[in-house]
């Protein structure tokens, strides 16, 4: 099931994490989340997470799909990139509107 070298991501990573992301509809994997973001502007929101931490281990029982919030609560680092804390706003909103608790708390 690796589908990249080690430590690596494989050549087909956007299309194996589209795959997972429509595979469970767009929605957060964690259960004390469930937010949906099938909306076409929300999608960019929703992240593939390796489990294990491993880039090239793409087998399904080691990929979650998490939305940005979730996502940052493994690791704070996603949201240094701009795009990404514009992405966990609009996902922070969606979670409010559909009455989901947001985990993460931006300074």
């Amino acid at each position: 099931d690796k589908l990249g070298p080690d430590g690596e991501y494989a050549s087909n990573w956007n299309e194996i994490s589209r795959r997972e992301k429509s595979f469970r509809n767009w929605i957060c994997d964690r259960n004390d989340c469930k937010v949906d973001l099938n909306a076409l502007h929300l999608r960019q929101c929703l992240h593939t997470h390796h489990k294990d931490g491993e880039p090239s281990n793409n087998s399904r029982t080691n990929l979650e799909v998490l939305c940005i919030d979730c996502h940052a609560k493994e690791g704070m680092h996603i949201l240094n990139m701009s795009s990404n804390k514009m992405s966990w706003q609009v996902c922070a909103q969606e979670k409010k509107k559909q009455g989901i608790l947001v985990k993460v708390k931006l300074n």
